[in-house]
């Protein structure tokens, strides 16, 4: 690979976009490499494990939007100084996410989502402290959640949206004081939002949409002020009433309870909302007549 490519153990490999074909182009003798990028190709074959035992210097490694298959090899799991790992997209790549995950402890974004991974989520993904981004989604994964999520405290952004995973939301999650966008929807997570989701003062967008989440919406939502999207629709046993804390959220602007069990009366500060917004409100609440919250409810035929 290094002849093909004119390259002698170079430090940066930028190939993104470029309708490249083959094996990925790694060798041993790439030992000062720190950049790797050869995302949106057609690069085939596996993510090769060898080399990857001479690449201690890699930081950065984006293969996203090829056509590997395969498993993920340990040893890219034991490159220590990676920041950014980025593996998603069209690769049809098998197995589980391995416990050595834990041993990224410099990893701040990491991206291993929309490929045919299995099992469950190790526990060792807390040891990731330093991690900011993260994106396990689009996996078949099974389990739970684990706790140690929680001790992802510098994380901003969790999503780990259309898998299988059963359980309930940890109440370590209510931990994460970083946290701007958590996106979980398409499971079978269940249980209901715990009134300590008031504690994530920094979150923009919770997405929790056609889960297994049952319950009543706590009032203490009212308190995430910086808010704007907030999605549980399709959850079919969530009920009670919709809160009017949450209606009088200052910049909400994406909201959807289409498909709940709520009752009650669409709160009058809900209707100041621009109509440029997206909101859905479930066909069981009571909307003054005029009411554009609905109009889904009359092209679904009722609820």
């Amino acid at each position: 690979a290094a002849e093909v490519l004119g390259i002698i153990n170079p430090k940066r490999i930028d190939f993104q976009k470029n309708e490249l074909s083959g094996m990925l182009p790694l060798v041993p003798q790439m030992s000062s490499l720190e950049e790797f990028y050869v995302s949106d190709n057609q690069f085939t074959g596996t993510i090769p494990p060898a080399p990857l035992r001479f690449l201690t210097n890699l930081t950065s490694f984006n293969v996203n939007g090829n056509l590997l298959t395969g498993t993920l090899p340990d040893n890219l799991f034991l490159l220590s100084n990676l920041r950014n790992l980025f593996i998603t997209s069209q690769s049809k790549i098998t197995g589980t996410i391995p416990e050595t995950i834990g041993h990224l402890t410099n990893i701040k974004k990491l991206s291993i989502s929309d490929l045919l991974l299995s099992g469950t989520l190790p526990t060792s993904i807390g040891l990731l402290t330093d991690v900011q981004y993260l994106n396990l989604g689009k996996n078949p994964l099974t389990g739970v959640l684990p706790t140690e999520i929680g001790m992802l405290t510098k994380m901003e952004i969790l999503e780990i949206r259309h898998t299988d995973l059963t359980g309930t939301i940890p109440s370590t999650f209510f931990l994460l004081s970083n946290i701007k966008f958590i996106i979980l929807e398409t499971s079978d997570l269940g249980g209901s939002i715990s009134t300590e989701i008031g504690r994530l003062t920094n979150l923009i967008e919770i997405s929790l949409s056609w889960t297994s989440m049952t319950g009543t919406l706590p009032s203490e939502i009212g308190k995430l002020s910086a808010l704007n999207a907030f999605l549980v629709g399709g959850n079919i046993f969530m009920n009670g009433t919709f809160p009017i804390e949450i209606a009088s959220l200052p910049h909400l602007s994406h909201l959807d309870v289409l498909g709940t069990s709520l009752v009650g009366p669409v709160p009058d500060q809900l209707y100041n909302i621009s109509t440029d917004s997206f909101v859905h409100v479930s066909c069981t609440m009571t909307c003054k007549p005029g009411c554009w919250f609905q109009k889904d409810c009359v092209e679904l035929g009722g609820n």
